[in-house]
């Protein structure tokens, strides 16, 4: 009882204990491994003395799913770290999915615990972004020998705090956002909620990632829209009220941050840079693939080269990669197999999660939002875009100890 407890703290720390990680990183202190271990043997505890008791059809065919791609991996001729890289960072954290099924994650401990982390990290990357400091900026270019290419310089220097790539940052703050709108939505309307969502969305803003961007603004959309679907109550006029205000705020506060903070060429890279998906044709999509021009002329298997095999790591020692596209990569290391089996989970947990909408509101818009940045980023296999919470997420959807607490929760507030 005592080491879950323990390992129910650990996760439920995640966004901590990475925060300080990614500080570690920076500056070269070398805590990052051990953490992430940390997190990995507190899911796979949990994984062990609560899921497994309760196994259901879908946690095995799961499990046989996993292993087929990892036993279909084993067997193809690459490079062996390589292959762990793939199995500790996309395999290993599928585990979380178990975790989020379990009795430990049915109430919100994990989401509240994110916000001072989120927040503390995020105003430390503010001061970085605003002060540019030679330290900070000669670090984040060290990955990168194209020191003179103006836009990639710019690249660089978006918010992101403690990391080069924005990501735990950006997906942090848009998570966080979509958690406080539906805390919003369905209790009363907190002012310090208020003020937190306003400081997320020039956050995200900052970071210049448009999967990000575009999810808060359809949570907003979302909710405000479901306001009007739902009973006529006190607390949705007050949330409708509260978005209202807020969205006029939010656009002369971006005005004067765009106006009288940022310089001339930031300005114009963050424009092109969120305004470039939608061109109104397909170019987006042709760039993003064309990023990828070397994988067309390579034949697709039906297990695939290997996970793995295409990966940041796989990039960082300049070797072929795909570190955008979750989908593509998907394709190529784990070939057909792979691809429709994560195509099928994902379906499942929807239709699944749509039959008691009304409870499944926020783990819904968690999954449909990473689905849409695969597009761009991989999430799957990418730990710094929070993948454990993506799961977590998945498995609260079909988690009946979790809708039963979320069911008395609406019980109870309708009852006041």
């Amino acid at each position: 009882m005592k080491l879950s407890i323990i390992a129910l703290y650990v996760i439920c720390s995640y966004f901590l204990l990475t925060a300080i990680a990614g500080l570690g990183n920076m500056l070269g202190i070398g805590i990052l491994l051990k953490l992430d271990l940390i997190l990995l043997l507190s899911g796979l505890y949990i994984f062990f003395s609560s899921s497994v008791k309760k196994m259901e059809r879908i946690d095995i065919l799961l499990l046989i799913f996993l292993l087929c791609i990892s036993l279909s991996s084993a067997f193809n001729n690459y490079s062996t770290d390589l292959f762990y890289y793939g199995l500790r960072y996309q395999i290993l954290l599928t585990i979380f999915f178990f975790v989020g099924k379990s009795e430990w994650f049915a109430d919100w401990k994990f989401f509240d615990k994110m916000q001072m982390p989120i927040i503390a990290v995020s105003l430390i990357g503010l001061y970085l972004y605003l002060a540019q400091p030679s330290w900070y900026i000669a670090w984040k270019l060290q990955s990168t020998t194209e020191f003179s290419s103006e836009s990639r310089i710019l690249e660089m220097t978006r918010l992101s705090a403690f990391w080069q790539y924005p990501y735990w940052v950006s997906y942090g703050c848009a998570l966080l956002y979509h958690y406080k709108l539906y805390t919003m939505f369905t209790s009363n309307v907190k002012k310090q909620d208020v003020l937190v969502i306003f400081f997320l969305f020039f956050i995200i803003v900052l970071t210049q990632q448009r999967a990000p961007l575009l999810f808060i603004v359809l949570s907003t959309v979302f909710f405000y829209i479901y306001s009007f679907c739902t009973k006529s109550k006190y607390q949705y006029k007050k949330f409708r009220r509260i978005l209202n205000i807020s969205i006029i705020a939010l656009v002369m506060g971006t005005l004067y941050v765009l106006l009288n903070v940022l310089d001339e060429d930031r300005i114009l890279f963050m424009i092109n840079k969120i305004i470039s998906a939608d061109s109104g044709n397909t170019s987006f999509l042709s760039e993003r693939l064309g990023l990828y021009k070397d994988f067309q002329s390579m034949p697709v298997t039906f297990w695939g080269d290997g996970i793995g095999r295409y990966s940041h790591l796989a990039y960082q020692q300049n070797k072929l990669a795909i570190t955008d596209c979750q989908y593509i990569q998907t394709l190529h290391e784990t070939g057909y197999f792979g691809l429709i089996g994560y195509i099928l989970l994902f379906i499942y947990l929807i239709v699944n999660g749509m039959r008691n909408i009304k409870l499944n509101i926020f783990e819904i818009g968690v999954l449909i939002f990473y689905l849409i940045a695969m597009i761009g980023a991989n999430p799957l296999s990418n730990q710094g875009i929070h993948t454990i919470f993506l799961w977590i997420c998945c498995g609260r959807i079909i988690n009946n100890d979790c809708l039963h607490y979320k069911q008395n929760e609406y019980e109870k507030s309708n009852c006041n």
